[in-house]
């Protein structure tokens, strides 16, 4: 699931990113591992290398109040 995709942001404090950011959620860390390193994913990602420099992350979230 997408929070937010887009390239306008504000950096608060530090360097902003470079260009673009997409937020997304998982329900834990090992299914964004498995999304990431996915057959299907390392495919299309062959695309997306012709014309960006991609970094992702996970990181684990906070429970919901």
């Amino acid at each position: 699931k997408q929070l937010a995709a887009g390239g306008h942001t504000a950096s608060l404090a530090g360097e902003p990113p470079k260009s673009r950011i997409v937020l997304s959620v998982f329900e834990n860390i090992d299914k964004a591992k498995a999304a990431y390193t996915s057959p299907a994913y390392l495919e299309a990602r062959k695309i997306g290398d012709k014309y960006a420099k991609l970094r992702i992350f996970a990181v684990e979230g906070v429970p919901n109040k």
